[in-house]
């Protein structure tokens, strides 16, 4: 069993770090590929919880690459750009 400290580890890894897969959140948790998916086998919830982090942590990437050529666009004076953030901003 994984002690909950190196699972939280895990997780938060999966769900904040958009390039991180598996193989680096293990090494970041210091715990072994197989040692997780013995895990997966006997608790299928943390099988989710993990499976979860990484939708997560995928479309955490995608809104901040999003907002961030939104942004550079806008500053660059693309109109179609800035109209889209005044108008979805709040100006």
């Amino acid at each position: 069993m994984i002690p909950w400290r190196y699972q939280k580890i895990l997780l938060e890894t999966l769900a904040s770090d958009p390039k991180a897969d598996l193989v680096r959140a293990c090494q970041k948790a210091h715990i072994s590929r197989a040692t997780l998916y013995r895990l997966f086998k006997k608790d299928p919830v943390f099988k989710i919880q993990v499976e979860n982090a990484i939708d997560e942590g995928k479309s955490t990437d995608i809104g901040v690459e999003a907002a961030e050529a939104l942004t550079r666009r806008a500053r660059a004076g693309h109109l179609p750009s800035i109209k889209f953030l005044m108008k979805f901003t709040g100006f």
